[in-house]
């Protein structure tokens, strides 16, 4: 979980690459283990805080620790505001799916249960290519053209003689 939490931050601003499940997962079980922590203890004070201001009033101490912890909260979710954007297109686009099915979100109730479903489906071995209406199939190079190309590197001189005739040999049979 640290690894996938630390990728996070290290693509903070990477809306090309992919994220896996598990990565995707684990980041926002620890988001949400942060934010847990906070919470819990905005419960806890706002709890005593009512049940003191039953017999009184409420104390200062407490009304400033639970603005304090609001705005702790407000700042974290602005500063990942970024990241879990970037985390859930990455999400999208390793799940084979075109990066604007995350405008999903903004639909009120749908929505969400929407992208959860998709955040879940698995890895895709091909991309979604969003330059094209028409998702084209990576067509294979021929063994003509790749032995044209071992040629190329040959003639040029970055492969040797013995590389070349071994490729040469692979291709062939």
């Amino acid at each position: 979980m640290i690894n996938a939490y630390k990728n996070f931050w290290k693509n903070y601003t990477n809306f090309y690459g992919k994220a896996t499940r598990s990565d995707y997962w684990l980041v926002v079980l620890a988001n949400f283990l942060i934010y847990l922590i906070p919470t819990t203890l905005l419960i806890i004070i706002l709890s005593t805080s009512i049940s003191a201001s039953y017999y009184g009033e409420p104390s200062t101490g407490a009304i400033m620790s639970c603005i304090g912890l609001g705005i702790l909260m407000f700042v974290y979710f602005v500063a990942t505001l970024v990241a879990n954007v970037a985390i859930q297109i990455r999400r999208l686009r390793d799940a084979g799916l075109p990066w604007g099915l995350f405008f999903l979100n903004f639909i009120p109730y749908i929505g969400g249960l929407v992208t959860l479903v998709l955040y879940c489906m698995p890895s895709s071995k091909t991309d979604f290519k969003s330059t094209s209406i028409n998702v084209t199939k990576v067509v294979e190079k021929s063994e003509a053209e790749k032995l044209k190309e071992w040629e190329q590197l040959f003639e040029a001189g970055t492969i040797t003689q013995e590389e070349y005739d071994k490729k040469k040999k692979e291709l062939l049979n």
